[in-house]
């Protein structure tokens, strides 16, 4: 039927990639075609940009708490008190 046809196209493209070699290379042939694709995503890229969707705070965590200056915060803060305070 149409309905499982699309759900099953649904989960080829979302987990096609990903799945096994010879499904991946299926895959990558079907992108070159239809999108023009060269070549395929790494898949440590694939897997570091579904991470992200699907934690995106708890990645900003980790980025945060690796790059950010612990001194910036009260740099910010007090570079937006002082317009606060200007307008109050």
């Amino acid at each position: 039927s149409t309905l499982y046809n699309y759900f099953y196209w649904t989960q080829i493209r979302t987990y096609g990639g990903v799945a096994s070699k010879k499904l991946e290379q299926h895959f990558l042939e079907f992108k070159k075609e239809a999108f023009g694709v060269k070549k395929d995503v790494p898949l440590w890229k694939k897997c570091l940009t579904k991470l992200s969707d699907l934690m995106t705070h708890a990645i900003g965590r980790l980025y945060v708490d690796k790059m950010f200056d612990t001194n910036a915060k009260e740099t910010v803060s007090d570079l937006f008190e002082l317009p606060y305070n200007a307008f109050r």
